[in-house]
């Protein structure tokens, strides 16, 4: 993949992350799970702004990220549901 692709890719899967809001279920969320799900949008806002302004994530560092989302987010395009994210343990 070339190196501008990557980076357009990270950047909008991090806005994509950042803005996410948490899920409402029928039973309250742990507070571990609130707090890594606040941690993981606050973490993903930082890295979206910096990919641009400071230009530190190195394409290695791009293209190594892009693989671990790709094992942790699934989406069958067949099946117009919402994406399915995989547990990162």
């Amino acid at each position: 993949m070339d190196p501008d692709d990557s980076r357009e890719l990270w950047k909008t899967a991090l806005g994509y992350l950042a803005s996410k809001r948490p899920e409402k279920t029928s039973s309250p969320p742990s507070l571990r799970a609130e707090r890594d799900s606040a941690w993981m949008r606050a973490h993903a806002y930082l890295r979206h702004e910096a990919v641009d302004e400071d230009g530190s994530s190195s394409s290695e560092d791009i293209e190594r990220a892009l693989g671990v989302l790709e094992n942790v987010i699934q989406y069958d395009f067949a099946d117009d549901s919402d994406i399915v994210c995989n547990s990162f343990t």
